[in-house]
Parts: C-alpha cells; sequence; structure tokens
C-alpha cells in the first residue's frame, strides 16, 4: 500500500540520527493519517442516490426538503466542503465554510463558498465569514436541513463576539488564553460565552427556525476517545452546532485560576459580571430535530498508528490517549517511560513503538519566540533520552501546523543533545524562551507537513529498536 505523503522535509530529518528508526516513526505517521483524512471520511458517511440522502443510518428523502445548506468551520473543514460539494453538487442551496488562512490553496468549490479566517488568533475575514453563516441561519425554515462541518479549530475561524464586544476584544483574550497554560476545555468556557456562534449558540438559531441539523464532526479532544461508530449519530458537546455543558461561571472560574481577569477588556469583564439565566448557552437540543456524527477522534488515530506499527513486525502499545499538562515536563515523562522500554523490557520490549495521543500546553508568560507544544515535548524527551541509542521520539500536531509555528512538530533522537552542544546550542535556552522551532531548525529535526485535511490533536511517536 502506497504511503501518504505528508512530511515536506523528509529527506532531511532522515539524513542524521538513528536513520532506521526515524524511518519507522515517519511511515508510521503518515500512514496512520490516512485513517482520519477528512475528505475520505465524509465520502465514507455521505452517500445521494437518486433523490435519497444518506448521512450515516438517516435517510432523507429530497422530495421532502426544500433547501440544503451547508455550513462551518475547522482546520480540517475543508475536505469535507469539497466531499460535499462533489457528492450533492447543484442540490446545495447555499454553503459557506470558514478554513485556516492559507489552507484554501485556489480551491474553487460550485455551491460552497471557502472563506480563510485568522487562527489561532482570530481576524476580520474570520469574523465576516461567521456573519454569512448567522445569516443564513436567521433564513432557514421548517423544511430545510442544514449540515454542518466542524472540526478544530472552529472556535477561533468562527468568531463573532456578542454585543457589545468587538472583534479586537476576542483577539486579545484569546491571545491571553493561549498563553496562560489553562487547557482546551477551560479555554473553550470563555470562548463559549462570549460567542453568538460558539457554544451551540448557532445551532440554537438553526433549530429555532424549524430546519434539520445534521452535524459532522472530526473530534480533536481528549476525552471520548474510544474508537465509535461513524455511522451512528450521538450526543456531543461544545462547538457552534452542539449543545454546551459549561457555564458563565466556568469561564470566570478559568480566567480568576489563570490570573486574567484583571488582564481582560473592561467590556468583557462587565458582559460577564452582568449575565442572566436567558444569556446561557444551550445545554440541551433534546425533542428538536439534531443529529451528530463523529467522523473520527484521536482514538482512530492512534489506533491505526500501532496497527500499522504491527504490520512492520514491532511489538506496539498506545500509552493514552489523553495526554495533557505541560508539553517540556510531558516530554520528559515521556522519556523515563521509553528508557524504562529499553533497558527493562516493560511495560513492553523492543523492537516496539509507543503511541501516545492528546494535547499539551505551554505556559508563556514573557516575550517568546517560534515554537508550539508538540516541538517543546519533544525536546524535553530529548532530554531524558540523551546518549541513548536506538530510541526516537516523533511528534506531530495533526493539522500540520502546531502553535505560534510553521512547523507541525519534531523528531529527535539520542544524539540530539550531543548535536546540539556540538552546535553551541543550548536546548534549556531554547525552551525558557520558547523558540523551539527555531532551535529544531538548526538541528534539521523540525517537521514541515503539506496538508494533512485532518485535526485530531497531537500524536506522538517513540520507537524503540
Amino acid at each position: 500500500m502506497t504511503v501518504m505523503t505528508i512530511i515536506k522535509n523528509k529527506s532531511e530529518i532522515l539524513s542524521h540520527g538513528n536513520y532506521e528508526a526515524r524511518r519507522i516513526a515517519c511511515e508510521i505517521l503518515e500512514d496512520s493519517l490516512k485513517a482520519v483524512n477528512s475528505y475520505n471520511l465524509v465520502k465514507d458517511v455521505v452517500r445521494c442516490l437518486n433523490q435519497e440522502l444518506s448521512i450515516g443510518y438517516l435517510k432523507f428523502h429530497l422530495s421532502t426538503i426544500r433547501n440544503i445548506y451547508v455550513v462551518g468551520a475547522g482546520k480540517a473543514a475543508l475536505g469535507m466542503a469539497q466531499a460535499l460539494d462533489e457528492i450533492l453538487g447543484d442540490k446545495i442551496t447555499e454553503g459557506i465554510v470558514i478554513v485556516k488562512r492559507g489552507q484554501k490553496r485556489g480551491c474553487k468549490l460550485s455551491k460552497i463558498k471557502i472563506v480563510e479566517g485568522g487562527h489561532p488568533i482570530p481576524d476580520e475575514s474570520g469574523y465576516y465569514g461567521a456573519q454569512r453563516i448567522l445569516d443564513i441561519a436567521q433564513r432557514v425554515k421548517e423544511g430545510d436541513l442544514v449540515i454542518g462541518v466542524i472540526t478544530g479549530g472552529s472556535s477561533a475561524l468562527m468568531c463573532h463576539p456578542v454585543e457589545p464586544m468587538t472583534l479586537e476584544d476576542e483577539k486579545e483574550i484569546t491571545d491571553l488564553l493561549l498563553k496562560s497554560g489553562a487547557n482546551i476545555f477551560e479555554i473553550n468556557a470563555v470562548r463559549r460565552h462570549i460567542s453568538a456562534t460558539n457554544g451551540g449558540r448557532l445551532a440554537q438559531k438553526i433549530l429555532k427556525n424549524g430546519a434539520k441539523l445534521v452535524t459532522l464532526m472530526i473530534a480533536d479532544i481528549t476525552e471520548n476517545t474510544l474508537i465509535i461508530d461513524k455511522y451512528k449519530p450521538r450526543e456531543w458537546y461544545g462547538t457552534p452546532l452542539c449543545p454546551d455543558p459549561t457555564t458563565f461561571e466556568d469561564a470566570i472560574h478559568a480566567l480568576r485560576k489563570y490570573k486574567l481577569w484583571d488582564k481582560i477588556p473592561k467590556r468583557v469583564k462587565n458582559y460577564l459580571e452582568n449575565v442572566n439565566r436567558d444569556m446561557e448557552t444551550p445545554k440541551t437540543f433534546e425533542g428538536m430535530e439534531a443529529y451528530t456524527f463523529v467522523l473520527a477522534n484521536i482514538g482512530n488515530l492512534c489506533e491505526a498508528a500501532k496497527n500499522k506499527a504491527k504490520r512492520m513486525g514491532l511489538n506496539s502499545m498506545i500509552l493514552t490517549t489523553s495526554l495533557e499538562g505541560e508539553s517540556k515536563e510531558a516530554g520528559r515523562v515521556l522519556g523515563c517511560i521509553v528508557k524504562e522500554i529499553r533497558t527493562m523490557h516493560r511495560p513492553i520490549s523492543p523492537p516496539c513503538a509507543v503511541i501516545c495521543g492528546g494535547e499539551t500546553t505551554v505556559t508563556i508568560e514573557d516575550e517568546h519566540g517560534e515554537g508550539g507544544p508538540s516541538q517543546e515535548l519533544a525536546l524535553g524527551f530529548a532530554l531524558e533520552i540523551s546518549e541513548q541509542e536506538g530510541i526516537v521520539g516523533l511528534t506531530f500536531d495533526t493539522d500540520g501546523t502546531d502553535g505560534f509555528s510553521d512547523a507541525a512538530g519534531g523528531i529527535v533522537d539520542g544524539m540530539t543533545v550531543s548535536r546540539a552542544k556540538k552546535m553551541g546550542l543550548d536546548i534549556f535556552d531554547y525552551l525558557r524562551r520558547h523558540d523551539s522551532t527555531t532551535l529544531l531548525k538548526k538541528l534539521g529535526d523540525a517537521i514541515f507537513s503539506y496538508p494533512t485535511n485532518t485535526n485530531v490533536c497531537d500524536i506522538n511517536i517513540f520507537v524503540v529498536l
């Protein structure tokens, strides 16, 4: 089977260090990403034959549908929009999907408008794209079908703060949250409660007007990572098109916990302090025609990586699909585990591959360089396995870009630290300044990615030969 090419600079990262272990890690990554490709997943689940539209186990007769609208956002939403445009064609009345800036790549669909927005910091283009989606939500009526495509990144890309808050307020508070060390659940609790679209509010507007809503999702959270039936609707929470379990109290608690309450814009503080129950995000859509299909998550990717390693003749295991915490510290802990495998052959024996998924974070207090969580994890891992033979660690953000960086991750081995020292590079200093990309580029160990067409958190692949 041909391996999908994802890594742009593979020849560079294979040109030094432990070639065989590096090659194996790269092949596991590229092959497993096929299992969570957004275009292919939609093609698997959505069918349109004659006058019948099938979405998973749901069936719709087109004679009963007035209009079909496609709306959504996310870093893996382009492939989903392309698939729907091909499947439904002229049956789509109108569509707006917001993707990350630079992803459009000249793509022009027949019925769905692709808008590029800012991520991780929202921008004006995403704001106006969100306004057009809200306009559709206000126009839909009973008999209409709205198909939503949602992947990670939708909160920033589909940005539309509740008045009187402004886009500048949302940009400022997003920047503060991303640098605070807050986890994604805490960040989302805040973002959902200052948004006119997020936290189920877009779905609320659509359903209020009597339309049917079917959401196709690729999940990028570290909860509910069991392998799921993508053809069956299920309960899901968060995102612009699902109910929201968080509250205004959760949002305020997160801001206070990370000492941001006195730093946020005054309008945001006033809004959060003066809410009433009617302003809360929706907690259920029970009794309404809303269906959510989760097509893939980090569990699917890790399982695919484990199975690929087995086919390559390696022992393999999934250590976790819910890794969280400070990135460089998580890297050091994982390094300790991999050293135990190499020396004591537990909890698995070499030659082996250990797969780890999740979403770690970086706390930034001062000025920072170029980097991201996956790259800091790689450097933390490198420090722990220094001078250990036969070990390689590959870290990768599955949307193809890692944090405030153009790199997707990094690859390191037991010689990384000594190579850095010979070049006069201090890994601790680069970590202190959160400048991991700069260091990995100098070492030839930064990973650069072609479009991945997915977004299911981060994957870490550790090979021990």
